[in-house]
């Protein structure tokens, strides 16, 4: 995949399938696939479309997970905290595999949009591109588990918001275990050699990661976490205003939905930070979070 794409190109998994050439763009199919030309014009309206596609799919889930919680409650007046939050989790969970498979179904657009063309070079090795690292997935494991104390909540939406938190971590960890038996051995070992190039590759940027450099970097990731909260928060409080009500006393499918809108909301906050990280060390902090990590 394209290295240093921006927070919202990967998770949309559209415009990390690009790489740019001498007269527009090359498109690989997972990032690995046979390189078939394309225009710098299809190129921005395919990223675009992903991107948008992305942003909807985010919302749409909000306002799922809030509808069902509403329905779980009036199906199951009168349960436990506990029931009740398993319940939910599961449906979520279930709610997040289909709008996952959805997003899938976008990213793969620009497949179908080009299915009729030649490719102009061949295949080149498959590498674990859009498979985050084990790493990654605890530390962000770690960072939803601050979420979760940082505000009391009832018993249901603590036990709801884990239980959909390792079925995504277990869903991701599983899909990398998947994508590394497949390949033979030869074609795993090579690819975890190219994802540690990747990290350490001998360029102008990593020639200089001083400790200055490494510093900024966790700084950078301190401030996108900042601005990934303060979507977060930012859309908690508008929900609030719209209901007339502290934030404290919302029902919780409708903190829920805020929630999970502040998390497209926090993702264009963190857009501007990314690009002056960028600029300021040559490098992405999102695409280098296996090094924060320690990987």
């Amino acid at each position: 995949m394209r290295k240093h794409a921006l927070p919202i190109e990967r998770l949309a998994g559209v415009a990390a399938q690009f790489e740019p050439s001498s007269d527009g763009y090359l498109f690989r199919r997972g990032g690995c696939g046979p390189a078939v030309p394309v225009t710098t014009a299809e190129h921005a309206a395919l990223a675009k479309a992903g991107n948008r596609a992305l942003l909807l799919h985010l919302g749409a889930f909000g306002v799922c997970c809030w509808a069902a919680w509403l329905a779980v409650a009036r199906a199951l007046p009168g349960s436990s905290d506990l029931a009740m939050g398993a319940v939910v989790g599961i449906v979520v969970s279930a709610i997040g595999l289909v709008i996952y498979g959805s997003l899938r179904w976008h990213a793969d657009a620009p497949a179908r949009a080009v299915s009729g063309r030649r490719a102009t070079r061949p295949a080149r090795a498959a590498d674990f591109g859009g498979h985050p690292g084990y790493w990654t997935i605890v530390l962000w494991m770690a960072v939803l588990s601050i979420a979760v104390v940082a505000r009391p909540q009832p018993l249901a939406f603590n036990v709801a918001l884990t239980i959909f938190g390792l079925v995504c971590a277990l869903f991701v960890a599983g899909r990398r275990w998947l994508f590394a038996r497949s390949l033979t051995s030869g074609q795993r070992a090579h690819a975890r050699q190219a994802e540690k190039h990747e990290r350490r590759a001998d360029t102008p940027a990593a020639r200089r990661r001083s400790l200055g450099i490494v510093v900024l970097l966790l700084l950078f990731f301190v401030l996108e976490l900042v601005a990934l909260a303060a979507g977060i928060l930012l859309s908690v409080q508008a929900a609030a205003a719209l209901m007339g009500r502290p934030a404290g006393a919302m029902p919780d499918g409708a903190f829920l939905g805020a929630v999970f809108v502040g998390f497209a909301v926090g993702g264009l906050f963190m857009w501007p930070v990314d690009r002056l990280c960028k600029r300021w060390t040559g490098e992405s902090v999102f695409s280098n979070f296996d090094f924060l990590a320690g990987w």
